[in-house]
């Protein structure tokens, strides 16, 4: 009798172990495309749609006749922040203006957060009219990262198409190349949440 007690105890610890299992492998990111093709045309800020969402790909029209101008950044792909990072966000606005007018430089979210807007100028129509990132992290996620990658944009970036971070990463900095056209955003650094909350 004893051993038919442990052993629906023990069915039932394993049950609810698997149980576990399941829900947090089913909490994937909800990804969804936000069109950019207005907001993007003119001063402001242009964001994910939901709260908390991060960007993991940029998508672009095709190249211009004359001129390769930021406007072509019509779409970028949102990503719900998967269990177990939801308790609240912290948004910060990075200051972009002088690293986007510079060749061959990053402008960087600060660590720990993840992009999820940009903010561009009036009239203006170039990488250096980028003048801040919208960057944001959960507020139990740490000031680190858990992997990063430089993932090379740059064949991608001079067609019309979308070009990402690899599964599972985001966004968190852009980088100009030698030129100002929208072709000249050349790497993403793409990075993963930390493995647990701090």
């Amino acid at each position: 009798m004893l051993m038919l007690v442990n052993l629906g105890m023990g069915i039932c610890i394993e049950f609810k172990v698997l149980a576990a299992l399941v829900f947090v492998a089913g909490v994937e990111p909800d990804c969804r495309y936000v069109d950019w093709s207005v907001s993007f045309k003119r001063l402001g800020l242009s964001e994910c749609d939901r709260l908390g969402d991060m960007i993991d790909s940029l998508c672009r029209s095709p190249v211009g006749r004359y001129a390769d101008l930021i406007d072509r950044l019509e779409r970028v792909r949102c990503c719900s922040i998967p269990f177990p990072w939801q308790e609240g966000y912290d948004y910060v606005h990075e200051n972009w203006w002088y690293s986007m007018e510079t060749d061959s430089t990053w402008s960087l979210c600060r660590p720990g957060y993840f992009l999820t807007g940009l903010y561009r100028s009036v009239f203006k129509l170039y990488l250096s009219d980028l003048e801040e990132g919208r960057c944001t992290r959960p507020r139990n996620h740490p000031s680190k990262y858990g992997h990063c990658e430089d993932n090379d944009i740059s064949d991608c970036f001079e067609q019309a198409k979308c070009c990402s971070c690899p599964e599972g990463s985001f966004i968190v900095g852009l980088y100009r190349g030698n030129c100002n056209d929208l072709g000249c955003l050349d790497k993403l650094r793409c990075c993963t949440l930390a493995e647990s909350p701090h």
